[in-house]
C-alpha cells in the first residue's frame, strides 16, 4: 500500500460511515460544540424564566416572545460564532427551528405563566408514570417483533431456523382443516368401538357365559370418554370373549375401530403440537393488543390526575427541560447532517481513488495474458 492509499480500516466503501462516526476527532469536536450550546442555554435561562408574567419582577422580556427571541438569537450567535462546524446560517436556522416548534408554548407562557397544561401527556408519563410508559414501549416492541415474524412466515423462502414455531398462514389453515377431520374421525371410531364392545358384552351375557364378577363399566366404558381416551381398552372385551369361548362378528369391528381410532388420535395430537407453538404466538399478540388498549384507555385518566397535582413551580422545571431538549435536539440534527455531508465527500473520494496502481497493473497483466492466449488460439506466436 502506498502512502496515498486508503487505510485498511476503510478498504470497503460501506465502512466509511462507521469510521467517521467513531473517529475521536469528530466525537470530541461535536461534544465541544454541544457543550457550548448547553453553556449558553444555562447562561440565558433567566431570559426564559422572565417571559412568564410576574407582578413583582417586571422586565422588558416579560410577556414578549419576540424580544426573547432576539435576545437569545444574539447571545447564541455570539457564543457559536467562532466554531467551524456549522455556518452562521445553520446556527441561526437551528435556533429558529426550535422557536418555531415551541412558539405556541412560549406564547402561552408569556400569557398565563408556567401552567401544567403546557406539559405534553408524554412528558407527564415520563415524569410521573415511567412504569406505564415502559410497559407500553415493551408491548409495542414485542408486538412489532411478532407481526414481523408472522409476515416473514408468509414469504416464499421462509425458513424457521430459530425454531420459533411460527407457521405460514396457508399452512395454519390447512393444518386446522386436517385437525378437524382427524378429530371427527377418531371420535367416530370411538363411538363405534364403544357400541361394538357393548354388543359383545351383551352377547356373552345372553349366552350365559358372563362371569359373576364381570363389570360392564370396566369392559364397555373405561377409556371410551372424550376427555380420557384409551383405544387400547377395547382389548378388554376381546380378551373376555376369548376367555369364555365366544365367537362374535363384532370382534373385527372392535379391532378395526381400535387401530383406526388410535391412528387418527395420534395424528391429531401431532397436528395439535405443530399448531400449539404458532397459536401461543398468536395468543401472545392478541394479549399484547388488549393490554395496550387497556393502558391507552387508562393513561389519559392517569395523565389528567397527575396534571391536577402538579404545581406551577414543578411545571416550570418540566417545561424548561423540554425547551432545553428541543434546542439540543435541533443542533444535533444539524451536526448529523453536516457529518453525513462529510461522509458523502469521503465516499466520493473513495469511489474515485480507491483503486491503487498495483491493482491497475494487476488488471493490465491479466488482460495481457488473456490477449496472448487468444492470439495463440488464432495461430499467432
Amino acid at each position: 500500500m502506498s502512502d496515498h492509499d486508503f487505510s485498511n480500516e476503510i478498504a470497503e466503501k460501506r465502512a466509511i460511515a462507521a469510521q467517521v462516526s467513531a473517529f475521536s476527532g469528530v466525537i470530541e469536536r461535536q461534544q465541544c460544540f454541544m457543550q457550548q450550546v448547553e453553556s449558553r442555554w444555562q447562561e440565558n435561562l433567566h431570559f426564559i424564566e422572565a417571559l412568564a408574567p410576574d407582578p413583582e419582577n417586571h422586565s422588558e422580556l416579560m410577556g414578549n416572545v419576540y424580544a426573547l427571541r432576539r435576545a437569545l438569537l444574539k447571545s447564541i450567535g455570539i457564543a457559536l460564532g467562532g466554531q467551524n462546524l456549522l455556518t452562521d446560517y445553520q446556527v441561526r436556522g437551528a435556533f429558529a427551528n426550535t422557536i418555531n416548534l415551541l412558539k405556541a408554548d412560549l406564547k402561552s407562557i408569556a400569557t398565563s405563566g408556567w401552567g401544567p397544561e403546557l406539559i405534553p401527556d408524554y412528558d407527564i408519563l415520563i415524569s410521573q408514570f415511567p412504569e406505564v410508559l415502559e410497559k407500553m414501549q415493551q408491548n409495542s416492541a414485542r408486538l412489532a417483533e411478532l407481526q414481523a415474524l408472522f409476515a416473514s412466515a408468509d414469504e416464499e423462502d421462509f425458513d424457521d431456523s430459530e425454531e420459533t414455531g411460527v407457521l405460514p398462514g396457508s399452512e395454519v389453515k390447512a393444518l386446522k382443516e386436517e385437525l378437524k377431520t382427524l378429530n371427527a374421525d377418531w371420535k367416530a371410531q370411538l363411538k363405534t368401538l364403544k357400541a361394538a364392545a357393548s354388543d359383545i358384552f351383551t352377547e356373552i351375557k345372553v349366552a350365559g357365559l358372563l362371569p359373576k364378577a364381570a363389570n360392564k363399566n370396566y369392559y364397555c366404558s373405561e377409556g371410551f370418554g372424550l376427555q380420557a381416551v384409551v383405544f387400547a381398552n377395547g382389548q378388554r372385551i376381546l380378551d373376555l370373549a376369548q376367555q369364555v369361548g365366544l365367537q362374535s362378528e363384532w370382534t373385527a369391528i372392535v379391532e378395526q375401530a381400535m387401530e383406526a381410532g388410535q391412528l387418527a388420535k395420534t395424528l391429531a395430537e401431532s397436528v395439535e403440537k405443530r399448531l400449539e407453538a404458532h397459536k401461543k404466538l398468536e395468543d401472545e399478540a392478541k394479549a399484547l393488543k388488549a393490554d395496550s388498549r387497556a393502558i391507552e384507555n387508562k393513561q389519559q385518566e392517569l395523565v389528567e390526575q397527575a396534571r391536577a397535582n402538579i404545581s406551577n413551580d414543578e411545571a416550570r422545571v418540566v417545561i424548561i427541560e423540554r425547551l432545553r431538549k428541543s434546542l439540543i435536539d435541533s443542533y444535533q440534527t444539524y451536526l448529523k447532517a453536516d457529518q453525513r455531508q462529510c461522509i458523502a465527500a469521503i465516499e466520493n473520494l473513495w469511489s474515485k481513488y480507491a483503486v491503487t496502481a498495483k491493482e491497475i497493473e494487476a488488471e493490465r497483466d491479466q488482460a495481457a495474458e488473456e490477449l496472448k492466449a487468444f492470439l495463440a488460439e488464432l495461430g499467432y506466436e
